[in-house]
């Protein structure tokens, strides 16, 4: 009678202890679950952030070609009114003093142009570098997810990567 007590308590025991990995179990399939979900949408997040920086980018190329060519009209119009001022006091234009006047102007006026270009590249450029860094975040929570869905919540950092085990 003994025997059939200590088997029923290695058996409840036995019991408990697999109803409490069923539980754990199943505990951890559902973080999984949440987590590769949390992943996914945040990999959603930084794909719309990257394409917003993509535009302002685009936008930011735009405006200094626009803005250069503004400049250039705009020294176009200073250079005939130049010319117009010197041509009304009776001397030529396109010598002496006068020349140097509006080559100076066309010098000035293209480096202005050049630097509105400059500005409007400058400001791309950091847009295209934060459309890139969102990217990457956008890559590594999509591993995440899969690794998650695969209810592998742990991988390998290869030469700082994460890969799956």
């Amino acid at each position: 009678m003994g025997f059939e007590t200590a088997t029923w308590l290695l058996l409840g025991s036995i019991a408990a202890g697999t109803a409490g990995s069923v539980v754990s179990t199943v505990a951890g399939l559902n973080q999984a679950d949440a987590q590769s979900k949390a992943a996914e949408q945040n990999a959603q997040v930084a794909r719309q952030n990257a394409a917003l920086a993509e535009e302002e980018a685009r936008q930011a190329r735009r405006e200094g070609h626009e803005n250069k060519l503004k400049k250039r009209q705009e020294v176009a119009g200073l250079i005939g009114t130049q010319r117009a001022q010197q041509g009304a006091s009776g001397a030529l234009a396109d010598s002496g003093s006068f020349m140097d006047t509006i080559l100076d102007t066309v010098d000035k006026g293209e480096a202005d142009a050049m630097a509105l270009e400059r500005q409007g590249m400058d400001i791309a450029y950091s847009k295209d570098m934060e459309a890139w860094n969102y990217g990457r975040p956008s890559e590594e929570f999509q591993i995440r997810h899969f690794a998650f869905r695969r209810h592998e919540p742990f991988g390998q950092c290869r030469d700082g990567r994460f890969q799956l085990v």
